[in-house]
Order: C-alpha cells, then structure tokens, then sequence
C-alpha cells in the first residue's frame, strides 16, 4: 500500500473508533505532534521488526493501525500531555475536565467530603455509607485496554476498600481495590470471564500514594508509587465496554458488592489504552493545575475582618454599589444573626468548602437578607460561600440561606454561584418579586423538614398584598430573560430541589438530582392557587436537560399544580420505583367549573426519556383528569416557535 493510502486508510479508521490519547505520540521529539510524526509510522506499518521503537506506541511489537490512529488523534498537542477518557482532579468539582459535554460523567456525591488533598482538594470517604458515582456515558467506554491512576491514602480496617469501578459486572469493565487481605487488586471481567492481578498493600497504608492499574492485552500490570509490583498474563486480551456506571469508593457486583472505601481519594484519571511505566510516573509527577480561584473582585474591595456577624455587616455597609466584600476563610458552627443587604454589591468567600458559616441552634431566619435596591441598574453577586441551616429532617427549623425580599414592580438582577447551600428547613435561596438572574455551579443538599424543604424557592410576588396577581397580569412568554434561572446544580435530599409559586417564573435546566424525601417531586414546576388565601399558581416554567435519579426521588421525577410551560429532553435513570410527570391541580374534586383558577392550560412536553423509553405523563389523582387533558390542556409536542434562552446564561462568568 502507498505511503499516502496508508494514511487516508488511517484517518478513516479513526472517525470509527474511540479516540486514543497520550503523550509519546511525538515521534520526532520537535515538541509537536503533526503530520511528520504520521509518516514515521506509515513508513514502518506492518513490521515486527527493524522498526523505529517509538512508532511501536502500544509496545505489542508490531507496527499497525492502532499506532496510526493513536498518532493521527493527537494532531495539534504538544508531546508533554497526557489525556484519557476522565480526569476528576475533586478540587470541590464534579465535572471530568476531559469532557466536552456539561452533564456527561458529573459526579454525583453521596456523602463524601471535600479535604485538603495531594493537588488542591480532595475527598474524603468515612467506610460507612459515603461514595461517589457518575451516570454512564459512551464517552466513559472501556473498548480493549485500559489504564485507571489516582492518588489514595487508605485505612487499614480489614475490609475492602474499593476504589474506582466501572460495572465490575458479567459482561466487561473493571475494578480497582485494596482488598481484606491487603492487597491491592486489579479485576477485569469479560462475558462472564474474570482476570486477576494482585500486589502486597502491607506498608502504604494511612498515607498518600499513587496506584495505578494497566490492561494491555498481554498483561495486567498494577504500580504502586510508579515501581511495577506486579504483572500476569490475562485470561482474554480485550476488555468490552460496559453499561454501567462509574463508582468511586464503592463496589457493586458479583465480587465486594456493596463494600464501602474507608480513606482518601485525589487526581483520578482514565484511559481507554494502556500506559508504560514512564507515562505512569509522569503522571505521579506532574504538577496539577491547581484549583481555580475565585474571580477578582469587582470594583473596591472591602475585606471583612472575621466570619463575625458584626465585622460582616460592617464591611457590607462600608461598600458602595459595585463593590465586592470578601469574606475570609474559614468555618463558624453556631452563626447567629442576619445579615442585611440592601445595594448592589459582591459578596465573596475563598470557596464553598472554605468560607462557610453554619447554623448551632433552631431560629426562622436567613443568614443574609436581600432588601430592594436603590437602582435597578444594580446587580447582586454571591459566590464561592458555604451556608448550612440549622434544619434536619424531624427539625422544627424554617431557616433560609438568603432571602430576598419584596422588590415591587422593579426588576433586579441576582448571580450566584459556587456555593454550598445545606439544612435549610424552608429553602436555600428564597425570592420575592422581580429578582431574576442565574443561580449555578451550586449544591443544594438536604434542605427539608416536614411539609417543607427546598434547593430554590421562587415567587414572583412583589409585595404582602400582591400575591403573585402582578406576574400573572404580565406578558407570558417563554425564552425570556425574566426568570430565575437555576442550572448546572446538584441536588441531593431536599423536599423539592426547586419550587415555584405566587407568580413565580423559573427555569431548571442541566442540573443533576440525586433523590428526595417526604415522598416528595424532584422538580416541583409549580404550586397551585390556593382558594383559601388567594395566593396565585406558578406562571411560568421551562424545565429541560435535566438528569434524575429515580430510585432515589420518592414522588415522582417533575409535577405541575398549575400554571404553563415547557417539560423537554429531561433523562430519569434507575427508574425502580414512581417516575412520572405528574400533573394535578388543589382545586378539584371540588364541583367547581373547567377551567380552575390558573390551573394547566398550554403546557408542553416533548423528548423526555425514562430508561431510553418515552418518559409518561400522569394525571392524578382521578378527579383532576376532567380538568387537566392531553390535546386541550397539556400537549405531547414540542411547542412551535419556541426557543429557549441562551445556555450557559449571559450573566455567568463576569459582568454583563
């Protein structure tokens, strides 16, 4: 075959195949990887011997197609990087930075806890019930070989302590741990089939060290600090892809199911290729980037002198509108008081794990205050903050994080972000009237009690008497800015992650929820019209792109009391128990004539997917399906002309 159809034949292959990526595919050492360093493989395709050793990138001795497209996918990088399919460096993130998709792989936190780690942060797991996993992505495929590294510092508690999986199943995947009988385990399985590698753990534990587990086809290899302890030949030379998800600190399957890390977890990276020895060590060597600072502050700065509620309020009230306030470092278990805003300013910690300001005792107030500003013109930004309630679930507690208070008929503009929003007994973040903005990269975890409990509540009632009748008598429309918008959040054990009502406009969309209680929705689109109070539906709400985890949300994935919008491309996943859109309305069964008050008139619905199947809708309970009907009131389409509005939103990243 000609030098020039070797390569098209080479290039073909690769828009086939899962792409593979490393660092030795600069074969002419001029720090790049171009087109030159393809030729010095065409040149020697198919030899076995008397080839140029760096063309032979798998080390299977034999030059071949694997090695050009190996090449060809690293066009355009220098020879210094090393990437694969994940990289979750845990510095308080839950994205794999190797990812071009928002939500594929995010990591979901089950009770693990941010700590200072070998690069940055990292995470810590208590043996108890504490794991971490991701919902599966093609993009997280194992096809043939593999290579899984990390950094862990393991207790010795004579269990075992499982590290990083993915499917560990009948059909293919892997499992990496350090066993009851102190090794360290490499597991590979195969339609049924399972190859083992183990090396002696004895020594390494309660420190930090660098683990890495390599399938090359020939040999399954484990390293310990970058040394080779151990290699056996395989039972099979290839690894098939898996369905499952990836599980960090837990096992699941036929071998340690359900076993539980006790220890440290930090800079996991995974290929879908095997990496030498000298990769392994460069990767044990290198110098992570370190954790990404918060943005400079806008305009003056005013620097509180403690987490002091005094030295806070003071240092708010010396700012002027743009000025950014910035909190120190630091953890206050019993923070008592609130503190009261009233301008548009920053207020700024040094991380959600970092600045954070908790709760000791029962009370019904929120820890800031957002009063109506002077100007419209004025933005309010929170990021990079902590804030934990007092609540639990048999709480009495009605504590908020921030409230913002009644704006009138003025709009005003509200970002927040990279915080960490716990143990509310009522909500979060709470707001009333025309705030609208984007509430993103946060966490909003087990904010509930009794008949309360959520991530983000919005109401659009813009005073006392108001009710919500001012957002209602407004223009609907859809893809608008004039919405909260809440997006690539987390949610974890609230009552509802977000709630609607008395006008409220909001839109939920690319976050990820992971359970619910109280038998409680995960997205409560929207609180119906109460006929007792007078008190208004939701208006408005776009929920889309969301990802759900069933067996986890206990009442159902979304449910709407009234109100109209758009329900699109969400994903519920682990469908075991009540999944369903639901849509009922307090008002009926009641005798009362069609159409209630400001029930569901023109919601639509389109694209959901429950299991890689039509996600349903259900009306209940029976005496709700006289008013709330397909094809008059809630439609199985995408509503024409619709549009959304721009994601990520504008606000995101700086000031606009």
């Amino acid at each position: 075959m000609k030098l020039k159809n070797k390569i098209i034949s080479a290039l073909a292959i690769l828009l086939i195949l899962p792409v593979i990526v490393s660092a030795n595919a600069d074969l002419n050492n001029d720090g790049n990887v171009d087109v030159s360093d393809l030729i010095i493989v065409a040149g020697d395709f198919g030899k076995t011997s008397g080839f140029n050793s760096r063309a032979d990138t798998d080390s299977n001795n034999i030059v071949d197609i694997f090695d050009v497209v190996y090449v060809a996918s690293r066009f355009g990088t220098t020879s210094s990087e090393l990437r694969g399919l994940a990289y979750y460096s845990l510095d308080a993130s839950r994205e794999n930075a190797w990812s071009t998709d928002p939500i594929a792989n995010k990591l979901i936190i089950n009770g693990a806890q941010w700590t200072e780690g070998v690069s940055g942060n990292a995470l810590e797991f208590d043996g108890v019930d504490d794991y971490v996993e991701a919902y599966h992505d093609d993009s997280l495929n194992i096809s043939g070989h593999l290579s899984v590294a990390c950094w862990v510092k393991i207790f010795d508690d004579g269990t075992h302590n499982p590290i990083v999986v993915k499917s560990f199943g009948q059909q293919g995947g892997f499992f990496l741990v350090v066993n009851s009988y102190d090794n360290l385990y490499l597991r590979t399985s195969n339609n049924g089939i399972f190859s083992d590698v183990k090396a002696n753990y004895n020594g390494y534990y309660n420190e930090w060290h660098y683990v890495a587990g390599v399938f090359n086809g020939s040999h399954e290899i484990l390293y310990i600090d970058g040394v080779e302890k151990k290699k056996e030949v395989p039972a099979f030379n290839t690894v098939p892809p898996s369905n499952n998800m990836l599980m960090i600190g837990k096992s699941e399957g036929s071998w340690g199911g359900g076993d539980l890390l006790k220890g440290f977890v930090d800079e996991i990276k995974i290929f879908d290729r095997a990496l030498t020895q000298q990769e392994i060590q460069q990767l044990m060597n290198e110098k992570p980037k370190p954790p990404e600072a918060p943005p400079p502050p806008i305009g003056n700065i005013i620097y509180a002198e403690s987490l002091n509620l005094a030295d806070i309020q003071n240092a708010v009230n010396l700012a002027e509108p743009g000025n950014t306030v910035v909190l120190p470092a630091g953890t206050v278990n019993d923070f008592i008081g609130t503190i009261t805003v009233s301008k548009g300013i920053t207020i700024q910690g040094q991380g959600k794990t970092t600045t954070v300001l908790k709760r000791g005792r029962p009370t019904e107030d929120e820890i800031f205050h957002i009063d109506p500003f002077a100007s419209g013109n004025e933005k309010f930004y929170f990021h990079d903050i902590g804030l934990w309630g007092y609540g639990s679930i048999d709480s009495a507690s009605w504590d908020r994080g921030i409230r913002f208070d009644y704006s009138g008929l003025t709009e005003y503009q509200i970002i927040i972000y990279n915080c960490d929003f716990r143990k509310f007994g009522y909500a979060g973040i709470d707001t009333w009237g025309y705030w609208h903005g984007v509430i993103y990269n946060c966490d909003f975890i087990d904010n509930s009690r009794a008949g309360l409990g959520y991530g983000v509540a919005v109401n659009f009632q813009t005073s006392p008497k108001d009710k919500g009748n001012n957002s209602w008598n407004r223009e609907w429309e859809l893809g608008s800015y004039f919405n909260i918008f809440v997006e690539d959040c987390y949610s974890k054990n609230n009552r509802h992650f977000v709630t609607a009502g008395r006008g409220g406009r909001h839109v939920v969309r690319y976050n990820t929820l992971n359970g619910t209680v109280y038998n409680a929705r995960g997205i409560d689109a929207a609180h119906g019209y109460n006929y007792k109070t007078g008190e208004r539906s939701t208006r408005s709400f776009e929920i889309y792109h969301n990802t759900i985890r069933a067996d986890e949300i206990t009442g159902g994935g979304i449910g709407s009391n009234g109100g109209d919008g758009v329900i699109w491309n969400n994903t519920i996943t682990n469908a075991t128990g009540t999944s369903y859109i639901l849509f009922q309305h307090n008002s009926a069964g009641q005798g009362l004539d069609y159409p209630l008050q400001d029930q569901q008139r023109e919601i639509y619905v389109w694209d959901n997917i429950k299991e890689g199947n039509p996600w349903s809708v259900t009306v209940k309970p029976e005496w709700c399906q006289e008013y709330i009907q397909e094809g008059r009131d809630y439609f199985l389409y995408k509503k024409s002309g619709y549009t959304h509005y721009t994601y990520p939103h504008p606000l995101r990243g700086g000031v606009s």
